[in-house]
């Protein structure tokens, strides 16, 4: 494994002395460098990790006795002549890491503790000091073109970055709703709190559209009350986002759900009568009603001898563009039906509404029996 040196200079040996009950430990005297535009062990002290190479054993530095003279860790194989090195050219580097530079014949002359201290050594890189621990779940895997940046500055953080980072917490809010216009009703806000990887949860709350708030407590899920809401014409009644304040690994701040938005509408209806001049609160209790937007719609309709066929949209409807007799050959009726304004009045809703409504409705009484038709927009 090879880590390109941070600072290297070279220098020549002048003196090779075993220290005394010390194994593998050398005195090495040397120059100091030579050529005086380079670094000296002197200059740069001995606050890093330092190796000096020569003729291929491997020393680590442990000591700076003075500008010419480190007392050194052998990494190699014991010399047997030391005095073959003397004159010999050298050089001292500051390792990348903290990890040596060894070829591969650097390495197959290791001693047994040489490769205790490369291991730690080489370790410290994946692992800051202990072995990367793959024993959990990964949690993401990652893709073509991802860029970690330079925020990570070991393996170690990066193999954390990408298959074992932080998992926020998340939280839900339950669905949108729609109203009928003129009816008060309660709103149930709901939802839940996944913590994944996070511990610390405070100030849960709910924020509605006009500032206001309704606060919960726990941190797992929820269940508020928004009462006394209604709608005055059609629209947004109110929104609300749900909000909790965490930790989110010792950077503090507020995870929120989506949106919910609470709006209304006006129905549409349907159905048969006897009456061709249906309108008011009578329209609005005899037909069917629906509380849906704007689109097609198909409806089949069991007629009595003397039933009129009804049809009422709200006014800002588009008018229909056709009816389609699905029930017999697909022919447009449209022809056979009028169109015109009339008053719906809203019944056993508060406040209620009185508005005009357009009323699709057979000239014509149909002939008993079973007819579907298809209002198309």
């Amino acid at each position: 494994m090879g880590y390109a040196p941070l600072i290297s200079w070279e220098t020549i040996i002048k003196k090779v002395d075993l220290v005394e009950d010390e194994d593998n430990n050398y005195y090495i005297n040397f120059s100091n460098h030579r050529n005086p535009n380079d670094y000296g062990i002197d200059t740069i002290g001995v606050d890093n990790y330092y190796i000096v190479v020569y003729t291929g054993f491997i020393f680590e530095v442990k000591e700076v006795v003075n500008s010419n003279k480190v007392k050194a860790y052998e990494l190699t194989n014991e010399p047997k002549k030391l005095g073959t090195f003397v004159g010999k050219p050298a050089f001292i580097y500051q390792s990348k890491n903290g990890v040596p530079i060894l070829t591969q014949a650097m390495r197959k002359r290791l001693h047994r503790s040489a490769f205790d201290i490369i291991w730690n050594i080489e370790n410290n890189i994946i692992g800051s000091g202990s072995d990367f621990n793959w024993d959990r779940p990964i949690k993401s895997l990652p893709y073509i073109g991802q860029n970690l940046g330079s925020e990570y500055k070991t393996i170690s953080e990066g193999l954390e970055a990408i298959y074992f980072a932080f998992i926020p917490a998340t939280i839900s809010i339950n669905g949108n709703v729609t109203k009928e216009v003129g009816v008060t009703f309660d709103l149930t806000i709901s939802g839940s709190v996944t913590h994944n990887d996070e511990t610390v949860f405070s100030n849960g709350r709910i924020e509605r559209s006009d500032t206001s708030e309704i606060s919960f407590s726990g941190d797992t899920s929820y269940n508020e009350t928004d009462s006394g809401l209604y709608g005055t014409s059609p629209g947004l009644i109110e929104s609300y986002v749900a909000k909790i304040d965490v930790n989110n690994n010792g950077e503090p701040g507020t995870i929120q759900s989506s949106t919910k938005s609470v709006g209304c509408i006006y129905p549409y209806f349907y159905g048969l009568s006897p009456d061709p001049s249906l309108s008011g609160s009578s329209l609005y209790t005899t037909l069917n009603k629906i509380l849906q937007g704007q689109g097609d719609k198909v409806h089949s309709f069991n007629a009595s001898d003397g039933d009129y066929i009804y049809f009422v949209i709200p006014a800002s409807w588009s008018d229909l563009s056709d009816i389609v007799d699905n029930g017999g050959d697909g022919d447009s009726v449209i022809s056979s039906f009028m169109n015109e304004l009339r008053t719906v009045s809203s019944s056993g809703i508060s406040p209620g509404y009185s508005v005009n409504f357009k009323v699709y409705r057979t000239k014509n009484p149909m002939a008993p029996g079973e007819h579907t038709l298809d209002f198309r927009v």
